[in-house]
């Protein structure tokens, strides 16, 4: 995708507790261009998972800093209420509880991490929890399964610039309106 110039103001981690280094800041960078909440939401629950299975220490200290701090968890959540947000506007997703649906998302991302760590998740793992994790924000099924499948956007270059939420994907905004 095409990188646009500029940067977005964003929030900083509490403390620095989620560091560059650990991928977070280039997996929102991922989401440049991607308009769709549902797809959003996807792309961060597969890159949490694929990044637990690639480096598992990682995933447990995460893991663990955001069951000890909570402030860590919540920076994390913004982004993902923001998607959901984004997804019941653009009626991709029918929740019945906006706090249910964000304790989903990030009580299935954090299981799902979980079992990568300890070798138990199947190859199509993310994919696998993703198309569940849609069904259980009110998708159709069938449709739930073609979202959670699609393949991933590239990571950005190392020395690219941070734009989070990306330029148009109407996250921001909805984040803001709270």
């Amino acid at each position: 995708m095409a990188q646009q110039a500029g940067r977005h103001a964003h929030a900083q981690p509490p403390g620095g507790l989620v560091a560059p280094g650990a991928g977070f800041p280039r997996m929102l960078q991922s989401l440049d261009g991607v308009a769709e909440g549902a797809q959003r939401t996807v792309i961060g629950h597969r890159r949490h998972v694929w990044l637990a299975r690639e480096s598992p220490r990682w995933a447990l200290l995460l893991l663990e800093i955001s069951a000890s701090v909570p402030a860590t968890a919540q920076y994390i959540a913004q982004f993902a209420l923001a998607d959901l947000r984004l997804g019941v506007e653009q009626k991709a997703f029918h929740l019945s509880s906006e706090a249910a649906a964000l304790d989903l998302v990030m009580g299935l991302g954090s299981q799902a991490m979980l079992t990568a760590t300890q070798g138990k998740a199947s190859a199509d793992h993310d994919m696998d929890t993703a198309a569940l994790l849609l069904r259980g924000l009110g998708m159709e099924t069938d449709h739930a399964a073609t979202v959670a499948r699609k393949p991933l956007p590239d990571f950005p270059p190392l020395d690219a610039l941070p734009r989070h939420p990306p330029v148009g994907s109407g996250a921001l905004q909805l984040l803001q309106k709270a």
